[in-house]
């Protein structure tokens, strides 16, 4: 089983999401929100951004970037 023929399939720690599975999530206007804390956290030196990585690859390449957040955990 993999994530391609069955994108609710588990890879590791990682799971695929399809954009149905996203809709029942969020509303619209809740992206909005998160996006907009995240910039401001950003803007205020709280997020880590690793410059991306790139891996080439036959016709083309893959481009990787990573980035956390403060934690949350109040300890």
């Amino acid at each position: 089983m993999d994530a391609l023929t069955h994108p609710h399939a588990l890879a590791g720690d990682i799971m695929v999401l399809t954009q149905s599975d996203l809709a029942g999530m969020m509303q619209f206007g809740d992206y909005v929100e998160a996006v907009a804390e995240v910039f401001r956290l950003h803007a205020e030196g709280k997020t880590v951004l690793p410059p991306p990585m790139q891996i080439m690859a036959e016709g083309g390449a893959f481009h990787v970037k990573a980035a956390s957040l403060p934690s949350t955990d109040p300890a």
